[in-house]
C-alpha cells in the first residue's frame, strides 16, 4: 500500500485541481443586451474552486515528494 500512496495523492490531486478549475469557469455569467452588458459572479463557489485547487495542489506537490523521497 505504501507504494501507491504517492500514485493515488497525484491522481486525487490532479482530479481536484481539474474540478476546481471547471467550478471556477462556472462560477460567473454574463449577458450583453444592446450596450448593456451585465455580468455575476457567485462568490461561495469561487471560494470553494479555489479551495479545491489549492486542495489538488497539496496533494500533487505530497504525492511528488513522496516519490522523490522513495526514490533515494
Amino acid at each position: 500500500m505504501n507504494k501507491y500512496l504517492p500514485i493515488v495523492l497525484i491522481v486525487v490531486g490532479l482530479v481536484l485541481a481539474i474540478f476546481g478549475y471547471t467550478k471556477l469557469g462556472d462560477s460567473g455569467a454574463s449577458m450583453s443586451v444592446g450596450d448593456m452588458h451585465v455580468s455575476a459572479t457567485d462568490q461561495g463557489a469561487q471560494t470553494q474552486a479555489y479551495v479545491l485547487i489549492g486542495l489538488g495542489a497539496v496533494g500533487l506537490i505530497a504525492g511528488v515528494g513522496m516519490m522523490v523521497k522513495s526514490k533515494s
